[in-house]
């Protein structure tokens, strides 16, 4: 399994979020990735590349001038 990771919840898309460390194996096991999320109810499984991050859903609540900003 994995640890430090969570799946994003996007309709019928699931987006998940491993470590960057994690991304490898995330690949080399994204058959039983797709199979766990298509139980769950998922029809579209996407492995988000910049990997998990905590606050990242945070960037989305920011003014949109300071977005990708560095500060």
């Amino acid at each position: 399994g994995f640890v430090g990771f969570r799946v994003r919840h996007h309709g019928e898309l699931a987006r998940i979020e491993l470590p960057v460390a994690d991304l490898a194996r995330g690949i080399e096991r994204r058959v039983e990735l797709i199979a766990a999320c298509k139980r769950a109810g998922y029809l579209f499984v996407t492995l988000d590349l910049a990997g998990f991050r905590s606050g990242s859903l945070n960037v989305l609540n920011l003014p949109s001038h300071t977005r990708g900003s560095g500060s």
